[in-house]
């Protein structure tokens, strides 16, 4: 029996990931495009020692 080694991930609703950030950024300018099946996200980090969690959710 041959395996594939390939894993695909399919759409079949909503999205939910969580990602740990290795330093503070300011949610005030976050900016985030899907084109192409390419999720590209800006985050500024944040001067200050203030920390949030930003939810980025795929629909």
């Amino acid at each position: 029996m041959r395996y594939s080694r390939d894993r695909k991930e399919r759409y079949a609703g909503s999205f939910h990931r969580t990602v740990t950030l290795l330093a503070a950024v300011s949610h005030e300018g976050v900016k985030a495009t899907y084109t192409n099946g390419v999720l590209v996200v800006r985050m500024p980090k944040l001067t200050q020692g203030n920390k949030n969690k930003i939810d980025v959710d795929f629909h």
